[in-house]
């Protein structure tokens, strides 16, 4: 039972949610209790909280192949089954961009602002930066693919949406998401998170490579944050800085 990926997987998730409900509660507590002191100043040193992200991202799939819990290949650690699948994977990477673009202009439309799409070069420190969260997040989401296929193996299908629906009832579980959820750029960059992980999901469908899915994803990533207005020029408009800041690792 402790051997399998559904296991780990089942255990993370207890543990994320464990961790970020004591981080909530220190934050909105009266921080009377030791522990509770001790949490806060953690979840408020930036640098603490992202060792902890990368610790639980990439250190849990990372630790479950070094123990045989999961393989390479249900990790997708494989080159793309064929030039033509990878032609296919290359189609829903440009149809989650222009997803992404679509309702951000739409966004912008409903709340009166004017905006237009202007390709600028993305400063070296933040291509840097997309490229560690999205090596991160892709090593999260092959995990949990992994789980999704040790108990429905013989439909890849079906694993990819039980490793889908595994990933919200983990982001379901930590409360400052769900507070994040009640502003609209929040919500909005959220949104943009879930529609990475289908894509994600979908291209190693298709090509049965989590290295493909890490490969559209950065694409993806570099795209948006050429096009797009970055977060802090979002959040200055709306006038919700925390509204950015709170919220997990995603492209931009």
């Amino acid at each position: 039972m402790l051997s399998e990926p559904l296991a780990w997987v089942v255990g993370s998730v207890v543990l994320y949610a464990a961790a970020t409900n004591l981080a909530w509660a220190a934050e909105v507590g009266d921080g009377r209790h030791s522990m509770l002191r001790r949490a806060r100043m953690i979840s408020r040193d930036p640098r603490a909280v992202e060792l902890l992200r990368a610790a639980y991202l990439l250190g849990v799939p990372v630790l479950a192949l070094a123990t045989r819990v999961a393989h390479p290949t249900s990790l997708g650690l494989v080159i793309p089954a064929s030039l033509a699948a990878s032609v296919a994977a290359l189609a829903v990477v440009a149809a989650t961009v222009i997803a992404i673009i679509g309702s951000r202009s739409m966004l912008a439309r409903a709340l009166g602002w004017t905006w237009r799409a202007e390709a600028i070069v993305p400063p070296a420190d933040q291509l840097a930066r997309l490229a560690l969260v999205a090596l991160l997040l892709e090593s999260h989401w092959a995990f949990f693919r992994a789980a999704g296929l040790s108990v429905a193996g013989a439909n890849p299908t079906l694993a990819v949406y039980v490793a889908l629906g595994l990933l919200a009832v983990e982001a379901w579980s930590n409360p400052a998401l769900r507070v994040v959820h009640d502003g609209t750029l929040g919500a909005a960059r959220q949104a943009r998170t879930g529609a990475l992980a289908v894509m994600s999901g979908t291209v190693f469908l298709i090509t049965g490579s989590s290295i493909s899915s890490l490969v559209g994803h950065l694409l993806v990533g570099v795209a948006v944050m050429a096009l797009l207005p970055s977060p802090a020029q979002d959040a200055d408009r709306e006038g919700a800085g925390s509204d950015v800041s709170s919220v997990e690792p995603t492209i931009v």
